[in-house]
């Protein structure tokens, strides 16, 4: 089809390289030549010069080829989207490029031009490193007789210290995000975010939008040309208020709760645990300004949450607990501070020393040996669950 649509004069633009095994030896010479000159390696265009003859006998002889693209020395300048007035001779740097691989396969260069034009694509968006290359696409839409997209470069966003984003630091794979918790709709924020594009108000913070709001407020002439250093301190902002977002919809947070139930029921599979649909929200309401990723709340310091006591070895005091239990339930407001002054003022009623009591009920209620403060992790678990906890260690 893509030969098809070739004309008579960009046929002419176009010719077999053949000797494959000589010419690949030739260019790993030249390659070694121009490094020692300190100069750009390149292709000579040396089988430019074939006769159609010549050309035929070495496609009848079997002997593999590709398809090259004939530069002209002409300088292609272009108005990018971003960057301004670009212009560049490509073939000052680089011999003709290869259009068909010896395989039958295009290379990028050619079925991107081709695919495009076949789309209609009318703008064309792509990292910086892809501008120099843009000035040869211009050239085969020339060729071809077709009128080019318009281009915009976005440019380079970088790790926090300038380094260069790299695989091996898993911070470019989507997969890698996602593995970690991060929703799709946060991920999307930080790098748009980041990348610039959009109008920001002074001190309004950061402001989760979706791809409606983001698609609707986009501006080209807004985007920077300059790196963009990533914030990673942004991105656990950005995923946070996706968890504030979709506890707000009912059908989304009713997804989020079975997340979470899923992967505390996967953490411990072998505890006796309350993961009821309304515990799970209720904690996620609490959560929502202290953890950016919802994974946190199945690490140690919050397994409490989930986990219901047994076996506990610290010694219980029944009646001491009984005592508590009438001293805390009419504690208001319940909070951490209020807790803490509570327990402190009944270790010192009840003659019972402080670091014992708290010893007592931190079995009594987690039956872990660590985690947050007593007074917090009552603060956590609300009055009624810190009561039947109590309860349910003097059965």
């Amino acid at each position: 089809m893509m030969r098809g649509q070739l004309n008579q004069e960009t046929m002419g633009l176009m010719y077999r390289a053949n000797d494959y095994i000589f010419t690949k030896r030739r260019l790993n010479i030249l390659k070694r030549d121009s490094m020692k000159r300190q100069q750009v390696p390149k292709y000579d265009n040396r089988c430019r010069t074939l006769t159609d003859d010549a050309v035929k006998e070495k496609i009848i002889s079997g002997t593999p080829y590709c398809i090259r693209f004939k530069l002209t020395s002409d300088c292609q300048s272009f108005e990018d989207l971003i960057f301004g007035g670009i212009a560049y001779d490509v073939s000052l740097n680089e011999g003709d490029p290869v259009l068909m691989k010896s395989d039958g396969f295009p290379t990028y260069h050619f079925a991107n031009v081709v695919d495009d034009h076949l789309m209609r694509i009318t703008h064309v968006l792509r990292g910086v490193e892809w501008q120099i290359s843009t000035t040869k696409h211009l050239l085969l839409y020339r060729a071809f007789g077709w009128s080019p997209p318009q281009f915009g470069h976005l440019p380079l966003i970088v790790n926090a210290d300038g380094t260069k984003l790299s695989k091996r630091q898993n911070d470019v794979r989507v997969e890698d995000y996602r593995n970690k918790g991060i929703f799709p709709l946060g991920l999307v924020n930080y790098i748009t975010s980041s990348g610039g594009g959009f109008d920001h108000v002074m001190g309004e913070g950061v402001r989760l939008k979706t791809i409606e709001e983001l698609a609707e407020e986009f501006q080209i002439q807004k985007v920077s040309p300059h790196p963009t250093r990533l914030n990673p301190d942004l991105l656990e902002e950005c995923n946070r208020l996706e968890i504030k977002r979709q506890l707000s919809d009912d059908n989304l947070s009713l997804h989020l709760v079975g997340k979470l139930q899923r992967i505390i029921t996967e953490k411990y599979a072998d505890k006796n645990l309350n993961i009821s649909d309304e515990h799970v929200r209720n904690v996620l309401l609490w959560a929502t300004s202290r953890i950016s990723r919802i994974e946190d709340l199945v690490s140690s310091k919050f397994g409490f949450l989930w986990i219901l006591p047994s076996n506990i070895d610290a010694e219980v005091n029944s009646s001491l607990l009984k005592k508590l239990i009438d001293d805390i339930e009419c504690l208001e407001p319940f909070e951490e501070k209020s807790i803490m002054e509570r327990l402190r003022e009944f270790s010192s009623k009840n003659d019972i020393k402080f670091p014992r009591l708290m010893k007592m009920l931190r079995a009594v209620l987690s039956g872990l040996d660590e985690g947050p403060r007593v007074a917090e992790m009552m603060h956590l678990l609300g009055k009624s669950q810190s009561l039947q906890r109590i309860q349910a260690a003097l059965k």
